[in-house]
């Protein structure tokens, strides 16, 4: 993009040449997730090119990626209109319609349109979806033509191809063409199922009706839970259910309390395959959750395939189902269970009698410490993790429980000694890696962080590239090597925000700022969740007197974000605070606060700023109504910084020892209670303080 924005529009440049440069401008900005920076320039292009069919496209490609499914169709419907039969039009046009429940329109339009041209990627499409709505013998014909229509086709797509043909060969009945063709495919998935087909030829292939729901960004665990609840005839919105359960992902403990509060039956447990079988033999789909470096995924288990060895399962990201190899997955996904959760409404409980599902009791257990911590009943939840303990010495789940207490207390200490004892049983795991680094990071323990980063520079994952980086980044004399490893990164994955961050406060302290703002917006808008992403463009765009851009984009996303969740608000009254606009942030917090009525946390933020402007009687009301809502340690903190703000050190000295009684090492605690010693007692009590403590 930067390389692009310096560039010159050449003056024998034509008005098509000129959109279709902005157009091509706008699906990058829809990739970074900039939705105004594409909409800007799709409408530059609309104006360079009037009644442009490929412009046209681009506009339903850009707002089929910010979840804009019927403008989406509209903008290809337009398409075809000016230019009957294009293409691009069609494949786009079928697309959308595959994503929101129109596969036999889709169908018929790529049925006529493959029919008046030959076309490899018209007729790739359509074997796709004869695939996904069962037409097997469609499918492998469809297939056929595109070996005839690709006679000198690349090694990729050849490899595609015979696997594609493999399957359908497969649904067909031809077990011996399905192994011949993966063979030639040389997929190793395609070798490994072969190798079992010639092992024997015998076993079911059961399949549930689940139908597809398409998530929006984010909501893999909304969407999931709508399609397994639409199967059982249970009406639920995707975006309602993702309003309630998640902001930024979804906890396991937000689906199991969405799903019990609509008195399903729920059962969580670690997914075998044979309680994979089992589960949809009885008719049962269940969820399954999937980890990355980062990230987890959440599908649902739809079906088995006990010949191939693989099991069948329904992503809200991709129109067909999904086929895993079960032996591979159940390895890799070995650190997270992986969990799944089968849940039937009231009336079809009978259906999980009797099935075994590994690890059910422990995930109860597990169930109850989340949502204690949830609720900040702390006794509860240590209650629940000695149960967890108690039943099952060093398994993984009580060490998952362990790890959530330790987060909840912000025990860096715990969290270290649990990312090693699970380290030491799955050494290979980026993710816990990646939670040992920081918890080292967070004991101040960064020579071994660093240490730790620089053994794993040899792997292939851009996370480790951007914490490696990060560290590098703290010395000056390091700058160079750390933008050799964040580029790499991005070349990686080209929309990871915390790489694409790191690369903006690189170029900021490069004094290349107006390259780094772009940048801090790319992370804002790529982790459009991220606070820190949002504070930091704020800082930037001030800084170079961009301060109205800043401000439009924090009340955009307050606007978006503001009833999910409290930050939003908190981070746009920070910059409205900043720039001397005190009135609009608190009037934005009162919104959010109206929106957000029983956030805790939001109201002890809320107290916090009005004690900082001296409305003592209106931050200590706020502080009463999150009393129930907020954990103890962190309701105490704040009743401590208003009566420190009020001028009354006793009663701010009795609440800083209030912490102290549940977090005896707390830091901040015994700098404030040193602060208020010295300023009423004198230097030495502070002293004394101190040594005793230390």
């Amino acid at each position: 993009m930067r390389f692009d924005d310096r560039a010159e529009v050449h003056e024998t440049a034509t008005a098509m040449h000129r959109a279709y440069r902005s157009a091509l401008r706008a699906r990058a900005f829809a990739q970074l997730r900039d939705f105004d920076g594409a909409e800007r320039e799709l409408s530059a292009a609309e104006r360079a090119s009037v009644d442009d069919a490929w412009v046209q496209v681009e506009r339903a490609t850009v707002l089929a990626a910010e979840d804009r499914y019927p403008d989406a169709a509209a903008a290809a419907r337009r398409a075809l209109s000016l230019r009957p039969w294009y293409w691009p039009g069609v494949q786009c046009l079928a697309h959308v319609l595959q994503l929101t429940g129109g596969d036999g329109e889709a169908l018929e339009l790529l049925r006529a349109a493959a029919s008046r041209c030959e076309l490899a990627p018209l007729v790739i499409q359509l074997a796709a979806l004869e695939t996904a709505m069962g037409e097997h013998a469609a499918a492998r014909r469809s297939c056929s033509r595109i070996v005839d229509l690709l006679p000198e086709m690349e090694l990729e797509t050849f490899r595609w191809v015979n696997a594609r043909l493999s399957d359908a060969a497969y649904e067909c009945g031809d077990l011996d063409e399905a192994i011949e063709r993966a063979e030639i495919s040389q997929s190793p998935f395609h070798l490994r199922v072969a190798d079992r087909l010639k092992k024997s030829r015998e076993g079911a292939r059961v399949l549930l009706p689940v139908k597809f729901v398409r998530q929006h960004h984010l909501t893999c665990a909304p969407a999931t839970l709508a399609a397994i609840s639409a199967h059982w005839a249970v009406p639920a919105e995707q975006l309602e259910i993702a309003e309630a359960i998640c902001y930024d992902g979804t906890p396991s403990h937000s689906e199991r309390r969405w799903a019990e509060e609509r008195s399903f039956e729920v059962r969580e447990f670690r997914v075998t395959f044979a309680s994979a079988m089992a589960l949809v033999d009885r008719g049962v789909p269940s969820t399954l959750t999937i980890f990355f470096p980062g990230r987890g995924h959440l599908q649902a288990l739809i079906g088995y395939d006990a010949r191939r060895g693989t099991l069948l399962v329904r992503d809200p990201t991709v129109r067909n189902h999904v086929e895993i190899d079960a032996e591979g997955m159940l390895r890799d996904q070995a650190a997270y269970g992986p969990r799944g959760m089968a849940l039937v409404p009231p009336g079809e409980r009978a259906r999980l009698d009797g099935v075994v599902l590994e690890d059910a009791e422990l995930h109860d257990v597990l169930h109850r410490l989340d949502r204690a911590l949830v609720a900040h009943d702390r006794p509860a939840a240590t209650a629940a993790l000695r149960a967890l303990e108690d039943a099952a010495p060093g398994h993984r789940l009580a060490l998952q429980g362990r790890r959530a207490l330790a987060g909840y207390d912000g025990n860096a200490l715990e969290l270290l000694a649990c990312a090693d004892a699970l380290l030491a049983r799955y050494p290979e795991n980026t993710n816990l890696l990646l939670s040992k680094i920081d918890a080292l990071q967070r004991l101040g323990r960064r020579k071994e962080a660093l240490e730790l980063l620089e053994r794993s520079a040899g792997h292939r994952e851009p996370l480790l590239g951007c914490a490696l980086a990060e560290e590098l980044l703290r010395d000056a004399q390091r700058h160079e090597r750390a933008e050799m490893v964040l580029q790499r990164a991005i070349r990686m994955n080209r929309t990871l925000g915390r790489a694409v961050f790191a690369l903006a406060e690189l170029r900021w302290n490069q004094l290349r700022r107006g390259e780094a703002v772009e940048l801090f917006r790319a992370a804002a808008c790529l982790d459009e969740r991220d606070e820190n992403r949002a504070h930091a463009y704020f800082v930037a765009c001030n800084h170079l007197g961009r301060t109205a851009e800043a401000l439009l984009f924090l009340r955009e996303r307050f606007r978006r974000f503001g009833s999910l969740a409290g930050w939003p608000a908190r981070t746009l009254f920070a910059a409205l605070a900043s720039v001397e606009r005190k009135h609009e942030a608190f009037a934005a917090l009162d919104e959010a606060l109206d929106l957000r009525p029983d956030d805790g946390e939001l109201r002890l933020f809320a107290a916090e700023a009005h004690a900082r402007v001296g409305r003592f009687d209106a931050a200590r009301a706020q502080l009463a109504a999150a009393k129930s809502k907020t954990k103890r340690t962190s309701w105490l903190r704040q009743e401590a910084e208003i009566e420190g703000y009020a001028g009354a050190p006793g009663s701010a000295m009795d609440s800083w020892r209030s912490v102290l009684e549940e977090e005896p090492l707390a830091i901040d605690a015994h700098t404030a209670i040193a602060n208020l010693l010295a300023a009423t007692e004198g230097p030495g009590a502070a002293v004394a303080h101190l040594d005793a403590a230390g």
